[in-house]
């Protein structure tokens, strides 16, 4: 499937914009706010806010709605792979192109939030941390897309999800 076409998709999903884009939006200006009417506001603590807000989307993003959308695609897939020449790998590497640009989406909108709230300045230390973000975004995508082909199945996918 076009890459374009899945990210599309994505962003046509209330439950993705919410979750994983305005929860942790909404929990970065929380703690910075908290931390600034309780009087220990430090840009130092930017970070470590910066980073929790990005795991709260990247988890949620990976873990949750990954697992949900591949189970719930799978059939289609499995059509798709015994019809034509496209592989299982070739469907996870579509797929984790797709949530390494949706991962970096979530981190970049926090960003922006850090700059407009934090009174923070850009450097090289968030893009390193973007990267690494990205990286366990990978792994977390894995695991996300183990549970979406076998463990997510029958009644317990309708209990969760």
């Amino acid at each position: 499937m076009n890459i374009y076409l899945m990210i599309k998709n994505t962003f046509r999903n209330k439950r993705f914009i919410f979750f994983t884009i305005l929860t942790p939006f909404f929990w970065y200006i929380a703690l910075v706010m908290m931390s600034k009417t309780s009087g220990f506001y430090k840009t130092k603590y930017a970070y470590i806010w910066f980073t929790v807000s990005c795991l709260i989307g990247i988890a949620g993003n990976s873990l949750v709605l990954f697992a949900k959308s591949i189970n719930s695609m799978k059939n289609f897939y499995e059509l798709q792979i015994a019809t034509s020449k496209y592989t299982i790998l070739k469907w996870l590497y579509d797929e984790i192109i797709v949530q390494l640009v949706l991962n970096t989406i979530i981190c970049l909108v926090i960003l922006i939030v850090t700059f407009l709230i934090g009174h923070v300045e850009f450097s090289l230390k968030f893009v390193l941390l973007i990267i690494i973000l990205n990286i366990l975004g990978c792994y977390l995508s894995l695991f996300g897309f183990t549970l979406g082909q076998f463990l997510m199945q029958g009644p317990l996918m309708n209990l969760v999800f």
